[in-house]
């Protein structure tokens, strides 16, 4: 879960890494804005903060900038602008931890609800965090995070994706939220009953029990919290509706759970323990974690997605970074690192590692990589979970429709959903 936060703040940062670079070591911002209000609300708007940057009274500090004679950041302009409509944006350039960010020191404690920021298309960051101070002697917390448009969700003639659509009502503009202590489970599919009407969910002991099962149920670890949290021990149906994740982890991955579900790594399987209860009331009632443990595929991330897409080594390719003859092919490559191997459930992994262009010597291979899911298997159902069938029906919700009118489990469902729909025929033969 993110930091706790009081919705006040006595500096903010914009921050990014050379892992979620387009561009490795760039990163360029053409507005940002700061809102009061978490929705977001266009009247929220904290219009003193343009004014206290050109005033002096507020300090504005980066991790580095380059500049060309288009973009560089001049004194508060980034915070003044609006997207599509800036002659001077902030292009970054990360310190020496590799790291990129914009910071804003406020003359006073500010309530900041909401973050919204344009990003230049060939320069953007794919992840974006929020930290802020709640006092200038502070650390930096993390408060919010978001896995950002990949491109322009209209058509562009410049660097902006803005260019067609200024200002803040553009499509491409970014918002983060920084309303809640720490970041909600997802919202169901609006073809899920209401709470009070759960999906059917088979036992611990029923052989119809399965992966699957488990995306309609809450992971706690995102919520900071194990099985007995959150009220569960005094709610049976809450903690039989809950799971933990036991690996990956923190204590493996730095950060896991605080990273959006697309971006984590590894990304091979993921091990799952239901919550069950004990079934006493009162003060004796608790809700605890099961010893068994389910080994789960993971559906494929974006940084998998984007190493398998750019692959070399990928037959009839097969080959190295070293044939890499420029910076902008060598820096847009991914190269397998030794051979796949076998986990649970005999999913198999394979670990990939980007190409880096080292000035002097070439286009050399990472030292240190990612594991993801071999593509060379098969896709499975959990690769198309989230596709749309029809009218916004997912594969997903289809599924569990179908188990809830049924009363059977997610996988029985799901495989008569995928002979049903092409589009969920991997449903068909894998759970």
């Amino acid at each position: 879960p993110f930091a706790p936060y009081d919705g006040s703040a006595a500096a903010l940062r914009l921050l990014s890494s050379n892992g979620d670079l387009a561009e490795p070591g760039f990163w360029t911002l053409e507005a940002v804005r700061l809102l009061s209000d978490a929705s977001c609300a266009e009247a929220s708007a904290i219009t003193s903060v343009g004014g206290d940057v050109a005033a002096g009274s507020a300090i504005v500090t980066t991790s580095g900038t380059s500049c060309t004679p288009f973009y560089c950041f001049v004194g508060g302009n980034v915070f003044q602008r609006e997207p599509g409509i800036a002659t001077s944006t902030w292009r970054g350039k990360t310190d020496s931890n590799g790291q990129a960010w914009l910071a804003i020191e406020f003359s006073a404690p500010t309530v900041v609800g909401c973050v919204q920021f344009a990003q230049q298309v060939s320069h953007y960051s794919s992840l974006v965090t929020v930290q802020v101070k709640a006092s200038l002697g502070s650390e930096w917390e993390t408060i919010g995070a978001k896995a950002t448009q990949e491109g322009c969700p209209v058509a562009f003639s410049s660097n902006s994706c803005c260019d067609e659509e200024p200002g803040w009502q553009c499509e491409a503009v970014e918002s983060i939220s920084l309303g809640t202590l720490s970041p909600p489970p997802p919202p169901p599919p609006p073809s899920l009953p209401p709470p009070s009407d759960p999906p059917y969910a088979p036992s611990a002991s029923s052989p119809d029990f399965g992966c699957l099962e488990f995306e309609s149920m809450t992971e706690v670890r995102e919520l900071g919290q194990w099985c007995g949290g959150g009220g569960r021990n005094s709610d049976p149906d809450a903690c039989h509706r809950a799971y933990a994740t036991t690996f990956p982890n923190d204590y493996f991955t730095s950060g896991y759970f605080r990273t959006p579900r697309e971006y984590r790594s590894p990304n091979v399987r993921v091990q799952r323990q239901r919550c069950v209860h004990n079934g006493l009331e009162g003060d004796e009632g608790r809700c605890t974690m099961e010893a068994k443990q389910y080994q789960c595929p993971m559906p494929i991330s974006i940084n998998c997605s984007r190493a398998y897409a750019n692959d070399i080594q990928r037959p009839p390719q097969n080959r190295w970074c070293s044939s890499q003859t420029t910076k902008e092919t060598c820096e847009a490559s991914y190269a397998r690192a030794g051979e796949p191997w076998t986990v649970s459930g005999g999913l198999r992994g394979r670990n990939y590692r980007a190409c880096v262009w080292k000035e002097g010597e070439g286009c050399k291979l990472q030292d240190v990589g990612f594991n993801c899911r071999d593509p060379d298997q098969e896709a499975l159902c959990i690769d198309v979970w989230n596709s749309v069938v029809v009218s916004g029906a997912t594969c997903g919700g289809l599924s569990r429709e179908l188990a809830r009118a049924e009363r059977i489990g997610y996988r029985t469902a799901a495989a008569r959903i995928g002979a049903t729909f092409a589009v969920c025929e991997p449903c068909a033969r894998s759970s």
